[in-house]
């Protein structure tokens, strides 16, 4: 996605931000490592929908959460 224009969240778009938490998130856990503490990072994952439900024992997530109109 070359600076295009999104009007839909479509598998492409998805694939994009998925790309861009996994930069995100490598560029954290280089940052953690840097001051002596301890991260684990796992692929990204995409929820969609009103009803998802999760259950994550003991673990500590970060979200994105993503507001379309």
């Amino acid at each position: 996605m070359m600076m295009e224009t999104c009007t839909e969240l479509d598998e492409l778009s998805i694939s994009a931000v998925m790309e861009l938490s996994n930069i995100i998130s490598g560029n954290a856990r280089t940052g953690f490592t840097e001051l002596g503490k301890f991260s684990d990072i796992t692929p990204p994952t995409y929820f969609a929908g009103k009803a998802v439900v999760g259950s994550w024992h003991r673990m500590r997530a970060m979200s994105v959460p993503m507001i379309l109109s």
